[in-house]
């Protein structure tokens, strides 16, 4: 996370292209959000499924329009990147949903497939952040609605701590 170790998107990649060449191994790029940055990524972890994705991918990418849908390096999983000028209060986790919500001090490896156009500010993030539990990340059962809840299971408090389918993120 030192920032200086930070470089330009194009330095990147071509630091991990020597990188794969001298090692014959494939290596990504990643992207450290901070505080001082307006982005944010939901990070759904094993929501694919033989059919597509799973319910509650579906549901918060259907919510979260303006946002940039793609396929994390696992192939089973989902990244949503949106920007958001003023972040509301969040939990990070919640691993009975595989769901992580992060825009502060969280490196992740980017992925591959992009599709969508990220908005400038994503103000559906509130909403969703809300319905998640805002202080902390509710369950949501497979096909249920997002409700308010601060004391769900599968909660995980953060002081403890493919192809993608034209339907996730549509707007």
């Amino acid at each position: 996370h030192a920032p200086s170790n930070w470089m330009t998107s194009i330095e990147a990649q071509a630091a991990a292209d020597r990188l794969a060449q001298m090692s014959g191994m494939r290596h990504g790029v990643g992207f450290v959000l901070t505080a001082n940055d307006p982005f944010f990524c939901v990070d759904i972890d094993d929501c694919a499924t033989p059919t597509g994705w799973s319910p509650v991918a579906n549901q918060i990418g259907s919510m979260l329009p303006g946002t940039v849908a793609e396929l994390s390096q696992s192939g089973r999983g989902l990244h949503l990147w949106g920007m958001r000028s003023k972040m509301p209060a969040h939990s990070m986790k919640n691993t009975e949903l595989h769901l992580e919500l992060y825009h502060d001090r969280r490196f992740l490896l980017l992925g591959t497939d992009a599709i969508g156009q990220m908005s400038p500010d994503c103000v559906a993030i509130d909403a969703v952040a809300a319905g998640l539990g805002l202080v902390r990340i509710a369950h949501v059962p497979d096909g249920a609605k997002l409700a308010s809840s601060s004391t769900a299971p599968g909660v995980v408090d953060p002081q403890d701590s493919g192809q993608i389918g034209p339907h996730v993120g549509d707007s």
